[in-house]
């Protein structure tokens, strides 16, 4: 969560994305293969098995941020039915949008 979310804010501090952009960022993020050189997998996630448990794991942390004050990146999101979507499109729809 830390590596997205330090993407995540970077993107909102980007003066050169408007306010609709900005969100967009959860779009363009996915998860990546081995294909990228990653060798040794996270322990916890070693294979697209684990998936399931990562989705869990990362909703449960977004939804742990979002509920700070001052979280403006993760503001858009108004429920975890909003949080879900996202890691959603970030454990499979996004890569499969790439794809295609």
């Amino acid at each position: 969560w830390q590596n997205i979310e330090t993407i995540i804010k970077s993107a909102y501090a980007n003066p050169n994305l408007n306010d609709e952009e900005k969100p967009l960022v959860w779009k363009c993020l996915t998860i990546g293969t081995d294909f990228e050189g990653l060798i040794d997998p996270v322990d916890y996630y070693p294979t697209a098995l684990e998936f399931g448990l990562f989705n869990n794991n990362l909703t449960f942390e977004i939804e742990q941020a979002r509920k700070k004050i001052g979280q403006k990146h993760l503001a858009h999101f108004k429920s975890r039915e909003d949080v879900e979507k996202a890691v959603e499109d970030f454990c499979f729809n996004n890569s499969k949008r790439f794809v295609l």
